[in-house]
Formats: C-alpha cells, structure tokens, sequence
C-alpha cells in the first residue's frame, strides 16, 4: 500500500477509510438534536456484562500485522471485490464487534455500514440505532478540541469522525471500554504508512490534553503517519438504557431466538419481525426499525384510527350508526368486517377516503408511529406488534373499541388455518387467535401474518413480514413463514 503522499486525495479516501465527503451538511443533517453535552461518565448505559462482552468480543479482532487484518476483513465478509479490505472497513468492523458482542442484532448487515455517510443518508442509522432507543449526538469541535473531561464518550459509543478541508478520510468506530481514570479505548482498523492493522488504542485522556488517538488524527504533523480526521467535528450514537438491548436468557427463549435467527438470515428475501410477551419481555425480533411494505396488516391500524374517530362522533348507539352510516353505498359495519374479515381493498379504500388520509396520518403521528404511512402503505415491526399491543391493552381505544376489532380480527375463515393458524390444533383449551394476514402476489410480493395469541394464562404478539421482490418466489416466502410459526409453537409448547 502506498503512503498518502503518493496518493491522490480521493485516491487515499477512497483506501484509507471512508471517503471525504462535502464537509456542509445537508438538510438531513438537521434531523440530528442541537449540540449539547452527553451524559456524565459515571452514568454508564451498558451494565457490567455488557461492557465486559464488548471489551471481549473486541479483541477477537485485533489483527496486528497487515495481512491479518486484510483477513479480518475477509472474514466479515462486507462487500465483495477487490474494495473488502482493511482499509475500507472500519464501519462493518464497528458493526461487526457490536454484533459479537451482543449489543446489535443478527439481521444488522456490516456491508449496510460500508462507506456510511449520516450526511448523505441516515437509513442505515434509524434502521440500526432507533431514536427511540438511541440517543443521537452530533458536535462541531474538531475531536482534538473537543473537552471530553466535560462530555466523555461511553462504552458502547458508535462514533463517526469527519473530515474537514486538510483531512485525508472519515472513520467509524465503537468505544470499546472506558478506564477507571476515564480514558476512552476502541480497536479499530489503523493505516500505519506500510498498510492497514487493527489495534486497540486510547483514543484520548481527559487529563491529558493532547494524548491519545485523536490528538494524533488532527496532528498535521503526523498526517503521513496516521492521516488527519475529525476536524469537521463528530456524531455519537449512544443507547439509552443497556437492559433494551437484551432478552431472556433461560434456555426456551434463547432456543427460539436461536432457530429464527437461522431460518431468517438463511431464507429468501427480506424478512422483518418481532414477537413479544404482553405485559413481559421482548422475545425476539428482526429487522424491527426498517420500514417496509405491510401488504393488508395495515388494516389493523387502519380499523384503529377509525374507531378512534368514531368515539369523537360519540353516537348513542354505535350499531344504529355503523349500520346506517357508511361510505361509497355501503354501511361502516359491513365495510369493516369486509376489510379485516375478508382482507377486501375496496372496503379499505372507502374506509381511508372516507377518513381521509392526511387525518389518518395525523392520528398515527399522534400515537407516536413514525414508520407507518397509507401512501404508500408503510409501516415496521415494531410499530405493528406495538399497535396490537396498544389494542390488547386497552391504550388507544375504548373497551368497547377493542371488542369490536378484536371480534372481527378472531372471525374464523378458511385461510385461518394456515401461517399463524398452524397453531390451532397445538394450544390449549380456551386459547384465541386474532390476526390479520397479509399477502401480495406480485411486487414487492408479500407474505405475512401478525398476530395476538391469547392462552389461558398468557399473551403473546407475533408478527412476521416477508417481502420477496425479485429475491423469492411466493411460495418460497410462504414455506418460511410457516417454518418460523412452527418454531414459534414449540417455543409456546415448552413455555
């Protein structure tokens, strides 16, 4: 590998790390909260596991010598092509020591982090680090001005340094530990003249003024050495509360999460879902952030909002209504049992127009919903077992409200027998399943199920989309989703 000085500028970008980027921030950029302090050091997020499996799983990687590292980034496995190399991946090796370490998801891909740029888009960030569980940061001090004694960085940081006019490349990394003196560490791919390695290295100590990693990145002087980064200020994503990013860890729970995982990183297709205990813990979940299309389990929703709206009308009696009022030649009562009970678009047409759509989306910005949208009909994991939750519980809707959907959602037709439904014959006595399907043959060719599984003495939420494109058949998308419910009826079986 060539030293910098014999490089063109977008030559060493494009080898060294990321690639220097425009240094003005673009309109996305202001989705970032304003500029303020982070959290004092001793307000640890990640517990003492946490931080202990993160410094652990971080030194596998260490790969002192140039042709180990190129084979660390081999083994990541991020890009295909002559560009997979230790030079190019410090942000699929942040994500790779995160995931290692228990701290991301399976589905997390580290190609999604290859040459990321939160100026140029943010998707790989909301789809990974959720706002409602992360907190976002973004600073403009160079890091080697930066007073970390006054805004230390914690374990379990993802950072992105960028480059500002002089700088030669942008870097992505995790903080892998934090001393007892308050010096912040990471191990990260490092260009060294002769090459890539990967070490751990102090990035700065706050009693030290001018000390650590990110003294020497904003060192002009040592640019040949190490390259320059991190004058054009820094972002931070930093979770809120360790204990959201673990789940049951009895031997039932870890088996479930366990089959799905290798079902779903293995299947045709794009695969997102979440299941959960009502009034417990979080089981499981895949691709829970990303929004994707519903196919008809937006429905639900949609039945949601339009009870909601029919609580403010207040009508003295609600069957005299539903029956006598409607849309396009139709009553409101016979449009909803078309659309939750036959999964029929034209019901569901009249019902939204009837609504309207921008009230509709009003009413779910309202509730907190940011991933799900008519139109185009959007919506994610975790948004949709969060509205079956809210349904069962009582939060949005009156119990009168809930009854009437719940009634419809449990109606029995032929196709209940299948997806979810393949569970009928293994509950209990007295147990009940409310869902609604969703399906769409041609693009991007949907199959999903979403669901509440009420037994005799628990709840459960489940909710599974697959989306084929041009990736998997219908057939295939469906064999899947079938062999996650079955894998989740075992998982019922032995609770």
């Amino acid at each position: 590998m060539r030293s910098p000085t014999k490089l063109s500028r977008r030559e060493f970008l494009k080898l060294a790390s990321l690639g220097f980027l425009s240094v003005a921030a673009s309109p996305r950029l202001r989705r970032f909260p304003s500029i303020c302090p982070l959290p004092p050091a001793d307000s640890a997020v990640l517990s003492a596991e946490q931080q202990q499996r993160l410094i652990e799983a971080s030194r596998i990687f260490i790969a002192p010598e140039i042709g180990a590292a190129r084979q660390v980034a081999l083994q990541i496995d991020f890009i295909e092509g002559p560009n997979e190399d230790a030079s190019t991946m410090c942000g699929p090796l942040a994500v790779a020591i995160l995931k290692t370490a228990g701290l991301l998801g399976a589905w997390v891909l580290p190609h999604d982090f290859w040459l990321v740029d939160p100026r140029n888009s943010l998707q790989p960030f909301q789809n990974t680090f959720p706002e409602s569980l992360y907190t976002w940061q973004t600073f403009d001090t160079p890091i080697k001005e930066f007073d970390f004694a006054r805004a230390p960085l914690q374990a379990g940081d993802l950072v992105y340094l960028h480059a500002a006019p002089g700088d030669t490349f942008e870097h992505v990394l995790v903080v892998n530990r934090v001393d007892g003196a308050g010096r912040a560490y990471t191990v990260t791919n490092f260009f060294v003249t002769t090459g890539t390695i990967i070490e751990e290295r102090m990035l700065y100590d706050s009693q030290q003024p001018g000390v650590g990693q990110f003294a020497d990145w904003g060192n002009r002087q040592l640019k040949n050495r190490f390259g320059n980064t991190g004058k054009g200020g820094f972002h931070v994503w930093r979770v809120k509360d360790g204990r959201s990013l673990e789940f049951p860890a009895d031997e039932n729970n870890t088996r479930l999460r366990e089959q799905l995982d290798e079902l779903l990183l293995t299947a045709a297709g794009d695969w997102y879902g979440a299941i959960k205990q009502i009034d417990g813990p979080l089981l499981y979940q895949f691709n829970p952030y990303a929004s994707f299309h519903p196919a008809s389990t937006i429905k639900v929703p949609v039945a949601m909002a339009f009870y909601q709206w029919l609580e403010e009308q207040a009508p003295s009696n609600w069957a005299t209504y539903l029956n006598e009022r409607g849309a396009d030649g139709r009553s409101y009562a016979s449009l909803l049992e078309a659309m939750l009970v036959n999964s029929e678009e034209e019901a569901t047409e009249s019902l939204v127009d009837s609504l309207g759509a921008a009230w509709l989306e009003e009413t779910w910005q309202s509730w907190g919903l940011n991933a799900t949208h008519i139109d185009p009909r959007r919506s994610s994991a975790t948004e949709i077992i969060g509205l079956l939750e809210d349904l069962y519980s009582g939060k949005r809707l009156s119990a009168k409200s809930k009854e009437a959907i719940l009634t419809l959602m449990s109606t029995y037709t032929s196709n209940d027998d299948t997806r979810i439904g393949l569970l009928r014959p293994e509950l209990p006595r007295g147990s009940r399943i409310y869902n609604k399907r969703g399906s769409l043959v041609d693009w991007p060719r949907v199959v999903a199920d979403s669901a509440i599984i009420e037994l005799p003495t628990s709840a459960y939420l489940f909710s599974l989309h697959g989306i084929g494109r041009g990736q998997a058949s219908y057939e295939e998308l469906e064999a899947t989703l079938d062999s996650a419910v079955q894998i989740f009826g075992d998982f019922l079986g032995a609770a």
